[in-house]
Parts: structure tokens; sequence; C-alpha cells
């Protein structure tokens, strides 16, 4: 994939207008609207005879009769499929329309109603182009058209240096002769790490793949947010062979079916740790398709969840797992483990299907699929301490929902009675676990007694726990003390 992809805007009211039959009046005529040329007056017009919330100069009212028509040139830079992005409003019902080049109809944007002519949309049309000079007509083939204020042509796959996004918090650019721009995004520290950049692109359904450096020295955590929502989040805990970043440890992250649109702020979110600095090299697109009506399925799963090392956890006990979709939506749920396994409750309505790798996959309505993850149950493997993950995808057939749940599984037998909680660091958030001899058992986070920063949530306590690789969960390694051990907090 080439780094540098083509991406250009033409305004509207720059176009040709080819046909504009109508009245002298200006009603029904194909014209530009702008300071010279207002709409004739109406209510909910802006002080300037326009509708608000265009961009440039004007806009192209395209008229009200068929056959009304406009041209413009777009130059490519080679040969190949290109996306056609129109930014429009339409305040009627649907007015579709014909793209042609030389003749030939190439395309057919419905241009479906925004709701108001003051509300803007993006229409987009995947076309073939030749390198060059393309000459370009968009005709109405129904009725009247749309107010069409530009349209942006891009490449359908384009690639972001990581080093290139707007430092949000902490995140810093470090020089790396491994990298495909010599540089890396890197985290500084411990703690959570941001960056980001605003997608000026088409917006639509993408695939984003993340290129990283997974060194086999350390565990780190990362989430792709758009406009701040987390749709996926990963473990970084590959073995590729070194821990230093090269070519054998660079590795890429793809999660299919992305919901973008144009103005969204795409966000890198996660925490490093020792050994383990999130070096992120690069954020590849690939175009899916346009936009599809609706709303994507939402999950809603535990961050982090500890299990005891030889014991199975059940996430119906103090975790909610469940997802939500249109009404009368089918969804499918594949939940895939790092190592170990899961199950679900058994459901008469729901299809579970076993995949490869040990994923597991639920299909059916919203309700009778949360009734088989009301029943999630991890079981790791016999002998396995460390840290994994489930991966989590949930689908309604357009879009796709990326979850995970960060698992440690630690040992917790042999501790003797009287164990007293002694606090370290408030701004730490650890304390230390001791025997009643002194000998330190482990470091946790006690995600109920946080004084210093009492506004960060459990959810961003426990990422920040994986983060500085502690050895379990507070949540979960409280309550097997508590059934052992008589606790005592020092404050």
């Amino acid at each position: 994939m080439a780094t540098a992809a083509f991406f250009d805007v033409i305004e509207a009211e720059v176009f040709a207008i080819l046909d504009d039959t109508g009245t002298s009046d200006l009603n029904g005529l194909t014209v530009v609207r702008d300071a010279m040329s207002p709409e004739r007056p109406k209510s909910g017009l802006d002080p300037d005879g326009l509708w608000a919330g265009h961009e440039g100069d004007g806009y192209l009212d395209m008229g009200g009769q068929i056959g009304d028509a406009a041209a413009f040139v777009v130059t490519a830079p080679e040969a190949g499929d290109y996306l056609l992005s129109f930014r429009y409003a339409n305040g009627g019902g649907d007015r579709p329309m014909a793209l042609s080049r030389d003749g030939v109809r190439i395309a057919s944007p419905g241009f479906a109603a925004t709701g108001a002519w003051d509300q803007w949309r993006a229409e987009t049309v995947v076309v073939s182009l030749q390198a060059g000079a393309n000459a370009l007509t968009i005709a109405n083939i129904g009725r009247g058209g749309p107010n069409l204020d530009r349209v942006a042509i891009s490449s359908p796959s384009f690639r972001i240096e990581a080093e290139s996004l707007t430092l949000l918090d902490r995140f810093a650019v470090t020089p790396s002769v491994s990298a495909s721009g010599r540089a890396v995004l890197q985290a500084v520290g411990p703690l959570e790490q941001s960056a980001g950049f605003v997608f000026d692109r088409p917006g639509g359904v993408y695939d984003v793949k993340i290129g990283h450096f997974d060194e086999n020295d350390g565990v780190a955590r990362l989430a792709l947010l758009i406009d701040g929502v987390a749709v996926d989040a990963f473990m970084w805990d590959q073995e590729l062979g070194s821990a230093v970043p090269g070519p054998s440890t660079l590795t890429a992250r793809t999660i299919s079916g992305v919901r973008i649109e144009q103005g969204a702020l795409v966000e890198l979110r996660g925490y490093g740790a020792p050994g383990e600095p999130l070096r992120v090299d690069f954020l590849d697109f690939a175009f899916v398709a346009a936009t599809p009506t609706g709303a994507a399925p939402v999950s809603a799963f535990p961050d982090a969840a500890f299990a005891p090392a030889d014991s199975a956890i059940a996430f119906n006990d103090g975790y909610t797992s469940s997802v939500f979709g249109e009404p009368g939506e089918r969804l499918t749920v594949t939940l895939r483990p790092g190592v170990g396994e899961v199950t679900l409750a058994p459901s008469a309505a729901a299809q579970v299907v076993i995949e490869d790798g040990g994923a597991l996959a639920v299909s059916g309505a919203q309700g009778d699929v949360n009734a088989a993850l009301a029943g999630l149950v991890y079981t790791p493997p016999t002998g396995f301490l460390g840290e994994t993950s489930i991966e989590i995808a949930v689908t309604d057939g357009a879009f796709t929902t990326m979850d995970a749940i960060a698992l440690t599984v630690a040992g917790v037998a042999g501790l003797e009675p009287d164990i007293a909680l002694r606090s370290l660091d408030a701004l730490e958030m650890s304390t230390t676990v001791t025997r009643n001899n002194g000998s330190v058992l482990l470091v946790l986070m006690l995600c109920d007694r946080i004084r210093a920063e009492p506004e960060i949530g459990r959810e961003a306590v426990q990422s920040r726990l994986f983060g500085q690789r502690l050895q379990a969960l507070a949540d979960g390694y409280l309550e097997e003390l508590r059934a052992q051990a008589s606790i005592t907090y020092h404050n």
C-alpha cells in the first residue's frame, strides 16, 4: 500500500452547468446559490439567503427537472478505483442521480432525504477512473435534484503514519529504522497514553490495520476509539523471537467493519509496560462500503477480570456480559480466548458454533444471545499462570463492534490467615499484601479505595493495573483472600 494516497476536493459551485431547464425566476433552475444568487425568500434561511451548513461560498442547486446536469473534471494519478463522496442536502424525498463518464453511467447515487435543506450528509460511490483527466457528469434522473456542496475524491485505501498523529496525552515520537516512516509512536511511562487525528476522508465502513512492534519482553494494551467509543482493544503479548523492535517483531492487528464518519476523531489509547512501550508504526484504512443506515451493535463486557489458577470464572458473578442491537436484528457474537476455553449457557433459541482455534460463536435474536452470554464461563488451561484475553466481535451483518476482556490468571493457594494490607503509594494506587511474618506476597490495586484520583473509574484502574504488569486484579484477588483469611486494612 502506498504511503501517500490521492485525495482532492472540488466545490460544487465550480461545476459547469449543462442543462438548466426551468423558469426564469430561478424556480426549478440548476443554479449556483451564493451571495449573488440566493434562494427565493422562505422560512429557515440564513440572513444571507442561503441554507446553513454549507462549505465554501455556496452550493449547487440541481434544479427541479429530470435531465438537469452539471459537469466536473477529476484528474486521477493512476488508473483504478476511487471514492467519490458528494456532500449534499435534501429536504424532500429521495432524489436519485446518474453519474457518467464519456456518456456511460458509472454510478447511481441515491441522495436520500436528509431531513431538511440545512442538514448535510455524504453519499459515497466507488468508481473506476482512468489515469489523467476524467470528464464526469451528474444528472437528475427521477425528479428534482439535491443541493450539492462539494465532492471529495480519494483512494479507497490509504495509510496514516502513527508518528503523524496529534499527541493527546503522554505519547512521544521516537526514531526507528525498522518503521515504515522511520519513526514510531511510543508510550512514555506506565500511565494511559493517547494520540489521534480527525478523519477527513469519506465516511463509510473501513477495515483498519494497526502496524506495531510486539517484542517478547512485556505485555501492553492498546484500544482503537472512534469519537471516544472503543471499537477494539487488544493485548500485546506475542512471542516473536526478539526483545527489540525490528522486522521480526513487526506485526499488525486488523479490525474489520469499523464505521467512521468524516470529521470523526480516530484515537489510539493504551498502556505501555517495561520492555513493551506501545511502539505503533502505522494505521492502514481500506474502504469496504458506504455507511449503511442504522447503528452499530453495542457490547457490554468487563474490560478485565481475574481467574484463580486451575479454576473457572463465571461472568454472571459480578460482571455484565451483554450485547444490544436494533429491534428485530439477528446478532452474532464471536468469543476467541487467547488460551483456555469459553462456554455459554445452553440456549434452545440461539445457535452456538465452535470455530477453528477454540473460538465460540453464538447467533440469534438479542434476547436469546444474551441468555447464552449470561452463562459465559472462562476456564484457563491446567497449570497456566499469566495474562491473556478473550477477543470479542459483535456483528449484525452491516456493522461489527470489537471488544476484549483482559484476563489475569494467578495462583492464590497456600495463603496464611491474618493478612495485613499496607498502603504503599496512593498515586500509584497500589498496596502490599504480606503475611504476618512480613514476607511480601504480591502487589495489587485496591479499586474500591482510591483517594488520590477519585474521578478514575474502575475500568480505567483495571487497565492501568495491566499496564503496570501487576500480578492480579484487586477485586478478584480480594474475593479469594476473603475466603481464606481475615484481612486488616491499615490506612
